[in-house]
């Protein structure tokens, strides 16, 4: 299981998150929304990398430009 640690939106459905997993080598993924299709929005990705600036650096080279991050929003279950 994975926890998300920054998200940064490109464009209107564009999301790139970085997850961290319980993993002793490259423990940070850098991971995209879907599009309608199924289909990864940047086909290079999931990968994963050893520190949070590597996976930060090869966002904004994917992305093409700086990215802006952000913590993710919690999501409450209303009861």
């Amino acid at each position: 299981m994975s926890e998300v640690l920054f998200v940064a939106n490109e464009g209107c459905a564009d999301e790139l998150r970085i997850e961290v997993a319980n993993r002793s080598v490259k423990p940070f993924t850098l991971e995209c929304n879907h599009d309608r299709r199924g289909n990864r929005i940047y086909l290079e990705l999931p990968r994963s990398y050893q520190t949070v600036k590597g996976a930060k650096s090869a966002a904004a080279r994917i992305a093409g430009s700086g990215l802006e991050w952000c913590a993710p929003v919690a999501v409450v279950e209303s009861s």
